[in-house]
C-alpha cells in the first residue's frame, strides 16, 4: 500500500548529513582503489558530484509517494552500510536513450547478490524485497516513464497503443503496468497475449494503424537488463527531435512527487474482464484461452515476411534439400522463425532445444555474457550446444545455423567449411554481418536487374546503412548503378533517412547495420518487385534471405563461402578487411569506477583526435600502427552531453589512415557499457 511518507522524509532528514559524508568516503577510498592511475583532485572531484547526485536522488525517492516497501529496502540498505549497492543504484537516472530506455534490474556488482536478486524478481515479482531505485529498472522506474509517455502521447492527440513482451525477468509484469496506465488514460490497448519478437511489434503497430507502440525488452544485452523500445505510428524508432521532445515529459514526470497506484501480478485478470477498450494480439489457432478479444497477427506477420521471396522457382525445387538448425538463444524467436521456415518449404529445420525454450535466466549464458549475433560468444554457445545435442554428424548435414538474439531483431550466421579449407577456418565458419548483408544485397540486386535494367527505375533505388558497416555494400551498391546512403548508428536514424528518401519517391532495396541487423522498407506507396516491410531490422526476414540464399547456392552445385568468395574476387567489389574490437574485451565497464575510466579513455581519444588532426596539416602526421593519419571527424549529435562533456562524440571518432578507405573509428557504445574499435 502507498502510506503517509512524513515518517520516511523525517527518518531521512535526520540521518541526510551523516549519510553524505559516508556515501562521498566510501566513493573516494573505492575510486582511489580502482582508478590509482588517475589524478587524486580528479577522483575527489568525481566522488563530490557523484555523492551529490546519489543524494538527490534518494532525497526524490523517499519524498516521492510510492509503496513504502520501495523504501524500507534502501533504508535497511542504509542500516547494513551497503554503500556499493546504494551507490550503484542512486547515482543517476536512466537514460532515455536511442529509442527508449534500458538498464539493469539490480544495481548489485557482486556477481552471487546480482543472481540473488534476479532469482527473487523471477520468483517473486513486484513482491521481491530486492533494492530498487532510479539507475535501475523496477516497477517504479517503469512507472513513472509510461506515465510520462501518456502525457506527451495525449497532447499528440494519439489514443491507439501496442504493447509487447519478450522473455525476459519481469516483462510481462512491466508489460501489464503499462497496459493499465494507458488504459486509465483512455487508450485502446492492444496487448500480446505472450512473448512476441520486437519486429512483429513493429509490424503491429502498421497493420493495426495505431499510433504508437511498446516492446518490453533489453534486446541483446546480458540476462541483468530489462527495458522498453518504442515504435511510432510509421513503425520506426523515433528520431532525434522526437526523442528529445518526449524526453522533456519524461523528466519532468521523474521529477514530480507523483503517487504511484500500487500494482500486483495478477491484476490483469481483472483489466481483461473490465476494460472493454484492452484487445489481445496473438495467434487463433493456437489460443486456448477462448478470448473473444484475441485478433490474429502472428499469420499476418510471417505473410508479409513471404513476400521477399526472389525466386520461387529455386524454392519449389530445392527448400526440401536445405538442412538448417536454429536457436533462438532463449528468446521470442522460438516459435516464428521455425514456422515461418516451414511455410516456405524447408521442412529440415531442427531446433537447438536447450536454447530453444524461452528462458529470462539465460542458464547457458554468463552474468555478464551478451546475447548479441554479433558476437563470437554467441557463436560458440550456439555450436557447443549444437554438437552436445546432434553430434558433429548432423554440423557435417546441415547448410547453415541460424541464431537470433532475444528479442529476435538480428540474426547470427554460421556455416560449415569444406573439407578443402577446413585447414584455415575449421569445421565451421562464424560470418559477419558485414559479409553476410554484402551476399544479401549482391543476391537482391543481381535479381531485381534480371527483371527490370532500365536506367529510371535503377535510379529510384537506394539502400541506407550505418557509417561504421563495411564499405562492401557501397561497392556492391556501385556495382549496380545505385544509392547508397550512410546513417548514424541505430535503426532510428536509418528510417528516417528512408522517410525523407520516400518523400523523393526513392525505394529502399535494405537498411544494414554492422551489428547483425537487417530490414528492407521498400516504399509503400509505390508499386514495384520491392516489397515494402517495417522500419525496424528483423531476423525472421534475414533468416528468409540467407535460407533463399542457401537454397540459390544448393541449385548451383556451390556453397555460402564460395558464393562469398566469387564477391571477394570481382574487381568492382573486392574484399574489405572489416574488423570490431570490444574494451573490455570480455564484460562491460562495471559500475562507477569503470564508468569514470571509460569516460577517460574517451575524453584522451578526443585528445588524440585533436593532435592527429593539427599534424595531418604538416610534414609531420600522426602515426597509428606506422601509418599517417590524413583526416580526423567527429560525430556528436548531443543527446549524452549531460552525461559526458558538451560535443560528446557519441557517434565515435574516425581516423583515416592516409586514404578514405582506411579508417579506424572509435565509439563509445550506446547499448552497452562499451568502447568499441572498428
Amino acid at each position: 500500500m502507498v502510506v503517509n511518507s512524513n515518517n520516511f522524509i523525517n527518518e531521512f532528514d535526520s540521518i541526510k548529513n551523516n549519510l553524505q559524508i559516508k556515501i562521498k568516503s566510501f566513493l573516494e577510498q573505492n575510486l582511489s582503489k580502482q582508478l590509482h592511475f588517475l589524478e587524486q583532485k580528479y577522483l575527489q572531484d568525481e566522488a563530490k558530484k557523484i555523492s551529490e547526485s546519489t543524494l538527490k536522488n534518494i532525497e526524490e525517492w523517499i519524498n516521492s509517494e510510492i509503496p513504502s516497501k520501495y523504501k524500507e529496502g534502501l533504508f535497511l540498505a542504509i542500516k547494513e552500510e551497503r554503500w556499493s549497492d546504494i551507490t550503484e543504484t542512486f547515482w543517476k537516472k536512466l537514460n532515455f536513450g536511442t529509442s527508449g530506455i534500458r538498464g539493469k534490474l539490480s544495481g548489485s556488482t557482486i556477481d552471487i547478490n546480482c543472481e540473488k536478486d534476479l532469482y527473487q524478481l523471477l520468483n517473486y515479482g513486484t513482491k521481491s524485497d530486492i533494492l530498487r531505485g532510479t539507475n535501475t529498472i523496477n516497477e517504479v522506474s517503469i512507472y513513472r516513464y509510461a506515465e510520462g509517455l501518456t502525457q506527451y502521447f495525449r497532447k499528440k492527440g494519439m489514443t491507439k497503443l501496442v504493447i509487447g513482451y519478450d522473455n525476459r525477468i519481469m516483462s510481462k509484469t512491466f508489460s501489464q503496468i503499462i497496459a493499465k496506465i494507458f488504459l486509465e488514460n483512455g487508450f485502446t490497448v492492444f496487448l500480446f497475449d505472450e512473448i512476441n519478437p520486437l519486429p512483429e511489434l513493429s509490424f503491429s503497430v502498421t497493420a493495426l494503424e495505431a499510433d504508437l507502440g511498446i516492446e518490453i525488452t533489453a534486446s541483446h544485452n546480458d540476462k541483468r537488463h530489462n527495458g522498453f523500445k518504442l515504435i511510432l505510428k510509421s513503425g520506426s524508432p523515433p528520431n532525434l527531435d522526437e526523442r528529445n521532445e518526449m524526453a522533456e515529459y519524461i523528466l519532468g514526470n521523474l521529477s514530480k512527487s507523483n503517487t504511484m497506484k500500487i500494482f500486483e501480478d495478477n491484476e490483469l485478470t481483472n483489466l481483461k474482464s473490465q476494460n472493454t477498450n484492452l484487445l489481445f494480439l496473438g495467434e487463433t489457432s493456437n489460443s486456448k484461452s477462448g478470448n473473444n478479444k484475441l485478433i490474429e497477427i502472428h499469420q499476418r506477420y510471417l505473410n508479409q515476411i513471404k513476400n521477399f521471396v526472389f525466386q520461387p522457382h529455386i524454392l519449389e525445387k530445392y527448400a526440401s534439400q536445405i538442412q538448417i538448425i536454429y536457436s533462438s538463444t532463449y528468446g521470442t524467436g522460438s516459435k516464428i522463425i521455425p514456422k515461418l521456415l516451414n511455410e516456405l518449404g524447408y521442412v529440415n529445420v531442427k531446433n537447438i532445444f536447450t536454447l530453444s525454450v524461452p528462458d529470462p535466466l539465460f542458464p547457458l549464458f554468463q552474468l555478464k555474457q551478451i546475447l548479441d549475433p554479433s558476437d563470437i560468444s554467441s557463436a560458440n554457445v550456439t555450436i557447443n550446444e549444437l554438437i552436445k545435442q546432434y553430434g558433429d554428424v548432423e554440423l557435417e548435414k546441415s547448410d547453415i545455423i541460424l541464431y537470433s538474439d532475444p528479442d529476435a531483431d538480428r540474426l547470427g550466421l554460421i556455416v560449415k567449411v569444406s573439407k578443402e579449407e577446413q585447414k584455415y577456418f575449421g569445421k565451421w565458419k562464424f560470418i559477419k554481418a558485414n559479409d553476410i548483408w554484402t551476399l544479401i544485397l549482391w543476391y537482391i540486386l543481381k535479381n531485381i536487374f534480371n527483371f527490370n535494367s532500365s536506367l529510371i527505375y535503377r535510379e529510384k533505388l537506394f539502400i541506407v546503412k550505418s557509417y561504421i558497416t563495411s564499405d562492401s555494400l557501397n561497392a556492391v551498391a556501385q556495382k549496380f548503378g545505385i544509392q547508397c546512403l550512410n546513417g548514424n548508428v541505430g535503426f532510428s536514424d536509418l528510417s528516417n533517412i528512408v522517410h525523407e528518401k520516400w518523400k523523393e519517391g526513392k525505394i529502399n532495396v535494405g537498411m544494414f547495420e554492422e551489428s547483425n541487423g537487417i530490414g528492407i522498407a521498400g516504399n509503400p506507396k509505390i508499386d514495384s518487385n520491392i516489397p515494402s516491410h517495417i522500419l525496424e531490422k528483423d531476423a525472421a526476414l534475414a533468416a528468409t534471405l540467407i535460407a533463399e540464399i542457401s537454397a540459390y547456392a544448393k541449385s548451383e552445385k556451390t556453397t555460402i563461402l564460395k558464393l562469398l568468395d566469387h564477391l571477394y574476387v570481382d574487381p568492382e567489389i573486392g574484399y574489405h578487411a572489416t574488423f570490431r574490437l570490444d574494451l573490455p574485451e570480455n564484460g562491460t565497464f562495471e559500475g562507477i569506477s569503470a564508468e569514470i575510466n571509460k569516460k577517460h579513455i574517451m575524453k584522451h581519444v578526443e585528445t588524440i583526435a585533436e593532435k592527429a588532426s593539427n599534424q595531418a596539416k604538416t610534414n609531420s602526421p600522426y602515426l597509428i600502427s606506422n601509418m599517417p593519419v590524413s583526416s580526423v571527424e567527429k560525430y556528436s549529435t548531443g543527446r549524452y552531453d549531460s552525461l559526458y562533456w558538451p560535443n560528446f562524440p557519441d557517434e565515435g571518432i574516425r581516423f583515416f589512415l592516409n586514404s578514405r578507405i582506411n579508417h579506424i573509428t572509435i565509439r563509445s557504445s550506446g547499448t552497452e557499457s562499451k568502447i568499441r574499435i572498428f
